[in-house]
């Protein structure tokens, strides 16, 4: 199977409720491409679903790091800043996701 269609696949698990299929799958992207933003960061938003705060930090830091939507991902990067209870840098990712898309 492609990145494309695991991603699709993982999509559709994670769209469903199902975390530990998606990021299974997720993880099966990113063993064939370490550095695919996309699934760093869904990965990271299983984490966060998953109650791991700290894991989806660094995951979604790694997908910034990566290139991608810099939006959804400083956003996502505030989510887990705030569930860990940083929120001098929640906001701050906060804002650059506003800065990144004031739509």
């Amino acid at each position: 199977m492609t990145s494309a269609a695991s991603l699709q696949s993982a999509l559709r698990d994670h769209r469903a409720g199902r975390l530990e299929a998606a990021g299974t799958a997720y993880r099966s992207v990113l063993a064939a491409e370490p550095g695919h933003a996309d699934a760093l960061h869904l990965l990271g938003l299983v984490d966060l679903q998953s109650g791991r705060a700290a894991a989806a930090a660094e995951r979604v830091r790694r997908a910034l790091l990566c290139g991608g939507e810099r939006a959804m991902f400083c956003n996502s990067l505030g989510e887990a800043w705030r569930l860990l209870g940083d929120t001098d840098a929640a906001f701050a990712c906060y804002r650059r996701a506003v800065v990144e898309n004031p739509g």
